[in-house]
């Protein structure tokens, strides 16, 4: 398992090309009830929109 930022596409990257994943499963999630209504933009770039183009963008 490798933790990290999901918006760092650099460190994405890195994790990527050292682990060589055959699939990437998203777990990916930012939990904080509070956190989400404050932040309602970064939180859906986090549970949705981030990790596919993250992920896509690290390739």
């Amino acid at each position: 398992m490798l933790e990290g930022d999901i918006n760092d596409i650099t460190s994405l990257a890195s994790a990527l090309d050292a682990s060589q994943p055959d699939f990437i499963f998203h777990l990916t999630a930012q939990p904080s009830v509070e956190f989400s209504f404050r932040h309602p933009l970064e939180t859906q770039n986090i549970n949705t929109i981030g990790t596919p183009t993250s992920e896509i963008g690290a390739c």
